[in-house]
């Protein structure tokens, strides 16, 4: 016992070690594959790794699975993923959102820019109605028609 640690912690911080470092990788792959793929694609992987990783503890550590343990691990994948995939159902609705609103505030610019301009005088717009008749020869005009009407 000349060194101050018992045998086993140098082991221990070693595992701990690799442990962060494998978690550290882990999580670079992720986002490598979020960057990627689409997120419900992801999402889907994400909830088949769970059940992935619950098969082979059951294997490896033969640890029997009774009909409770397989509903709460049913009702735990998944409501990850149907949080997974609501949750890019909402990140799509901001999205829209988003876009009506910039296609709205468009509009709205559009539509004060056109106001702004002067109104034709009543000798413009008859010189604009017959360049129109001239260039479409109608039997009769709408707006003579609409006359007619009255």
């Amino acid at each position: 016992a000349a060194a101050g640690y018992p045998a086993g912690s140098l082991g221990l911080a070693g595992q701990v070690a690799a442990t962060g470092l494998y978690f550290y990788g882990y999580s670079e792959v992720a986002m490598k594959a979020l960057n990627n793929v689409h997120p419900v694609t992801h999402a889907i992987g994400n909830t088949m790794r769970r059940v992935v990783i619950m098969l082979v503890c059951m294997v490896a550590f033969r640890t029997p699975m009774t009909p409770l343990g397989a509903c709460g691990s049913a009702l735990a994948i998944g409501g990850s993923y149907l949080y997974a995939t609501v949750k890019q159902q909402e990140k799509a609705a901001e999205v829209k959102a988003a876009q009506a609103a910039a296609d709205a505030d468009r509009v709205s610019e559009n539509l004060e820019a056109w106001s702004s301009q002067p109104s034709p005088s009543s000798a413009e717009a008859e010189a604009t109605a017959r360049k129109l008749k001239e260039a479409l020869p109608l039997e009769v005009s709408p707006v003579e028609a609409a006359e007619e009407e009255e």
